[in-house]
């Protein structure tokens, strides 16, 4: 749920990767409403149902093709 203040800008991370959601925390976390997707599934659903300012996808996303993803992401 995004906050209700709204000057927060919110940030969707899709990754699985430990090492990527450390280093979003720990440096854009103040700055950042996050959000975290570690599915294709959980991350469309994300998309539909919040209001996103931002969204990172991991090139190297294992779970499913980042260029495919973002296509749908897109949509």
């Amino acid at each position: 749920m995004i906050p209700v203040d709204s000057d927060t800008l919110s940030l969707l991370l899709i990754t699985e990767n430990p090492s990527i959601i450390s280093w979003v925390r720990k440096h854009l976390s103040d700055r950042f409403f996050l959000l975290k997707a570690e599915t294709e599934r959980d991350a469309l659903e994300k998309t539909h149902s919040t209001k996103l300012d931002f969204i990172l996808l991991d090139a190297d996303f294992e779970e499913s093709n980042p260029l495919a993803l973002a296509s749908k992401l897109r949509q």
